[in-house]
């Protein structure tokens, strides 16, 4: 099975994360899940907009905020989405 680069934080009820999750599908993008409401609260993790996807440390939507999460307002369309993961 082939590692998971993408890792999509977000908090549970955030409205944009089934679209992002959707656009990835499209996509084709594996990802891992990470769940804000179900870290510790001194991951590092919590201190990002919900929702935002890494490759590796590199945002590739969403923003790190500094304090405890938000959202991410401004969703990429999945032609720039494909043009930032592809």
């Amino acid at each position: 099975m082939p590692l998971t680069l993408y890792k999509l934080i977000y908090f549970k009820g955030c409205p944009n994360t089934k679209v992002a999750e959707q656009r990835l599908g499209e996509l084709g993008i594996r990802f891992e899940r990470i769940c804000q409401d179900l870290i510790p609260e001194d991951s590092p993790y919590k201190f990002y907009s919900s929702p935002t996807l890494l490759k590796g440390d590199a945002v590739i939507f969403g923003a790190i905020t500094g304090s405890d999460g938000g959202c991410s307002v401004d969703l990429p369309s999945i032609e720039e989405l494909r043009k930032r993961l592809l």
